[in-house]
């Protein structure tokens, strides 16, 4: 008897495990908002350079006075007919100037200001309007965010791989400490280079929470349950997204929007206490004590008696050690299909990430547009666990990659011929992201089921390194739109989005259908998964029949008829 088949006997997602994927997962809501909040907490309001010696000067115009000092003072081009102030430089100081009749500087000289004013119209203050983060450091903010998904890189392969080793539930204390000190310890940092060091760290405490909380969640449920876990993860990630929107259209100072997002994850040391340590690891880990006590604990909360010999007919590996990640390169089969997660994990990171960081760039509200972009979440998940049962984990992951890529691409007609109707621009926006939302929650379905246990954290963290590069690249691809001189710059992030999803879409092709089948134990399992059938095209499905110790993968009949 394997481990699938004893959950099957005490419960496969019973209340023991629900409560346990819902605790696990309430952290996540701080993880997603810790990853993307750098979209509030460092926008770039609208501003202009300071005028020199006027203590009391304002980006609003305060009077006719005040106008004509603005005049005097700052360069202006006409930009569609509409005069647009310089906001990186002002007029050189010189005796012997001429003045139009709008009191403007006529053939005069500029230079480089040292201090700005700021719109307060949306954002009270920002990391930005504090440090003076704008014109020579306006990459800043795309710093700050290539920071955190560099944290992420780092937490997802050294934790990741290392919970292999200690076990899932010691990385998730670390990963909650760490949590906690950096979330908080943002609202103190004094200048740019601290606020990159905390916002790295911040990014390593992300990965161990995102990356071990799911692994956690599927490793203590049967397998006819596994997608579930996987998606409930990805509704709480949303929900950060969401609640983020609501909490900085109320609180538009920075620091208070940090401390109103950071304070609450200190109650996640009380939610650690009740997680216990995953069965899956255990048993692999030849810890046969420990195992028994935590299957126990599932059968007994889940009202199900267990026999004393329940565990005698169990297949038990004894002091079974992780095996170095780089083992799944010694074989073609799975190095192929390796290569191939980790592309898609890298293109759906970049895409899923830099639709929400672009959100802000396509004009309207910025708020509203966020919260659409996370709000088009859900029905992608409610969608995916509706079908991704019936059709299959590729065929929905290609399907819902390509569509994104699609309307990504499409996008461009709207934003190139259609520029008074943005709400067509966010629609179209939004439907990606809706896309890719799903790809997100499938990929991680996949990846969990398709790699053995005793590398499947280490093998998912590193999954999770690409998608981290992905996000680092994101924010460089979604801030072309500001800097590119180009008159198309506008077009530039979607159409990059656009075109990767399509292809990464394509090759995920490739990749083996997981649906229902057993989570494999070592390498030797994963080599044997067969890419039968399963396409979306001859609606096929497959089955599990299982004969001794092995496995077979029987074709029944067409999904039309399958129950």
């Amino acid at each position: 008897m394997k481990l699938d088949d004893l959950l099957t006997t005490i419960g496969e997602f019973g209340p023991y495990q629900k409560k346990i994927n819902v605790l696990v997962c309430i952290p996540a809501i701080s993880a997603a908002i810790q990853v993307i909040i750098v979209v509030f907490i460092m926008a770039i309001p609208n501003h202009r350079c300071r005028i020199p010696n006027l203590s009391n000067d304002t980006y609003d115009i305060q009077n006719d006075f005040h106008q004509s000092l603005i005049n005097r003072t700052i360069p202006f081009t006409v930009k569609d007919g509409v005069d647009v102030i310089d906001k990186c430089r002002i007029y050189s100081p010189s005796q012997n100037i001429s003045y139009d009749e709008y009191n403007r500087p006529i053939n005069a000289s500029s230079m480089k200001c040292q201090s700005w004013v700021y719109d307060k119209s949306v954002f009270e203050s920002t990391l930005v309007t504090e440090m003076d983060l704008v014109c020579d450091k306006q990459f800043a903010s795309t710093h700050a965010q290539m920071s955190v998904m560099g944290g992420f890189l780092a937490g997802a392969f050294i934790l990741g791989s290392l919970s292999d080793i200690i076990g899932r539930r010691k990385i998730l204390l670390i990963s909650y400490l760490l949590n906690i000190c950096t979330s908080i310890g943002t609202t103190w940092v004094p200048e740019f280079i601290s606020l990159a060091v905390i916002r790295f760290a911040q990014g390593i405490a992300c990965a161990g929470i995102i990356t071990t909380a799911f692994v956690i969640g599927i490793e203590i449920v049967g397998p006819t349950y596994r997608k579930i876990t996987g998606i409930l993860f990805e509704f709480f990630f949303a929900f950060g997204f969401v609640l983020l929107a609501g909490l900085a259209y109320l609180i538009r100072d920075w620091e208070y929007l940090e401390l109103a997002v950071s304070l609450p994850s200190i109650t996640y040391i009380i939610i650690w206490l009740y997680i216990p340590e995953s069965p899956r690891w255990l048993q692999s880990q030849g810890e046969r004590e420990r195992f028994e006590d935590v299957m126990r604990k599932i059968a007994e909360g889940n009202g199900v008696e267990v026999s004393p010999k329940l565990f005698d007919s169990l297949e038990f590996r004894e002091n079974v050690k992780s095996v170095p990640l780089w083992i799944i390169f010694t074989s073609k089969k799975l190095t192929i299909q390796s290569l191939i997660i980790f592309l898609n994990w890298f293109v759906v990171s970049m895409v899923y990430y830099g639709l929400s960081l672009n959100s802000v760039n396509l004009g309207g509200n910025i708020f509203l547009n966020f919260f659409f972009i996370g709000l088009a979440e859900f029905p992608a998940y409610f969608l995916c666990i509706l079908i991704i049962d019936k059709v299959g984990r590729k065929p929905v992951y290609c399907t819902s990659m390509i569509l994104g890529g699609i309307s990504c691409v499409s996008s461009l007609v709207t934003m190139m011929y259609l520029k008074e109707y943005i709400g067509f621009t966010i629609a179209l926006t939004t439907f990606g992201k809706f896309n890719l939302a799903a790809s997100f929650a499938v990929i991680y379905v996949i990846s969990g089921e398709l790699f053995p246990t005793v590398i499947r954290n280490g093998a998912v963290g590193t999954s999770s390194c690409f998608a981290r590069i992905g996000g680092m690249v994101a924010p460089y691809v979604a801030e072309a739109s500001n800097v590119l001189a180009s008159p198309y710059n506008q077009l530039v992030p979607s159409l990059c989005f656009g075109i990767s999803a399509i292809i990464a879409g394509c090759f995920a092709l490739i990749l083996p259908e997981t649906l229902n089948r057993h989570l494999p134990d070592d390498i030797a399992e994963a080599e044997n998964q067969e890419s039968e059938g399963s396409s979306i095209l001859d609606k096929r499905t497959l089955s599990l029949s299982e004969q001794g110790n092995h496995v077979q993968y029987t074709e029944l009949k067409t999904f039309d008829n399958k129950v």
